[in-house]
Order: C-alpha cells, then sequence, then structure tokens
C-alpha cells in the first residue's frame, strides 16, 4: 500500500481512534517547494449509543496551493461544539476554530401549538471537514468535544510531520 490512501485503509481497518500522525509527503499534492499550501482533512465522527465516546477517523487528506481565507465564525445557538486547536512549533500561541458538531446539535421544531421549540438531536456518524494553512512549524491539530453539561474534552490529536 503506498501513499496516504494506504495508510487511511489501513486506520479505517485496524478501527484505531488514538492520536494519528500525518505524514505531508504523504499527502496527496503535497508539493515541499509550494509556499502557500492548504491542507484538507475530512473525518469521521462516529460513536456507539447515546452516551458512548466519540471516535474519530481520517478519511481523506489532500493538499492545495493556496491561502485560506479569513470567512469568519459561523454563530451557533446550542451548546454542543467542536473546537479544533492548531498548535505551532515557533512560538505563536495556538489558534482555535469552532464547529458545529455533527453528532449533537439543536434544532428548532414547531410544536403543534404553533410556538418554536429548540431540542437536541443526536446521531451516531458525523463528517467534519477542516481546512488548514500549512506551513512547517504546524506540529499538531486537537480536536475537542463541547457540550453544556461537560466542558472541553480531548476526542483526537493528530501530529503533523513536515
Amino acid at each position: 500500500m503506498k501513499g496516504f490512501g494506504g495508510l487511511v485503509l489501513m486506520m479505517l481497518l485496524a478501527g484505531c481512534t488514538a492520536g494519528r500522525t500525518i505524514r505531508m509527503e504523504q499527502v496527496r499534492n503535497f508539493a515541499p517547494d509550494r509556499p502557500q499550501q492548504l491542507l484538507f482533512l475530512d473525518l469521521l465522527i462516529t460513536r456507539e449509543g447515546a452516551a458512548g465516546p466519540e471516535m474519530v477517523q481520517i478519511i481523506n487528506a489532500v493538499a492545495a496551493e493556496g491561502l485560506c481565507r479569513e470567512c469568519g465564525q459561523a454563530a451557533f445557538h446550542g451548546g454542543y461544539r467542536l473546537l479544533c486547536t492548531y498548535q505551532y512549533s515557533d512560538g505563536r500561541p495556538p489558534v482555535t476554530e469552532t464547529y458545529e458538531h455533527p453528532l449533537l446539535r439543536t434544532v428548532e421544531l414547531f410544536d403543534p401549538d404553533g410556538s418554536l421549540d429548540r431540542r437536541p438531536v443526536s446521531a451516531r456518524e458525523g463528517h467534519l471537514s477542516l481546512r488548514i494553512q500549512y506551513d512547517r512549524s504546524l506540529t499538531r491539530v486537537e480536536l475537542f468535544s463541547q457540550t453544556p453539561d461537560r466542558g472541553p474534552h480531548r476526542i483526537h490529536s493528530i501530529r503533523i510531520k513536515p
């Protein structure tokens, strides 16, 4: 099995959810001589049962030439979030981005009496796509789950090797 695709297949077959290491030379379309690159990570987040722990698998990783445009953060009305923290080796402070939790969400539903009601909705499987501005000092991507009854807790860690 050559390249990153073989690594992903081995991870999926093993069913591991512990931290992973991504070697950038194995990422599709990565070119070490390009000064500005994006790293796209597609993650599968699953859990067994309503109270089971979240498990994360990397299902795809692709590099592309370019810069991340600042799009801002979406407003979240529910208390279910995924926090993604990027850590760097050059002394830069960690950067955290917030995403809607793909497994735990709050949705607005109409009641028969005509009012709106917010209710939690849960799923067993969800996807998260990350777009990361890559540079050689990026060392780690950590994923935290946050719920209203529990503060942020780490569910996955990805080490990045140049």
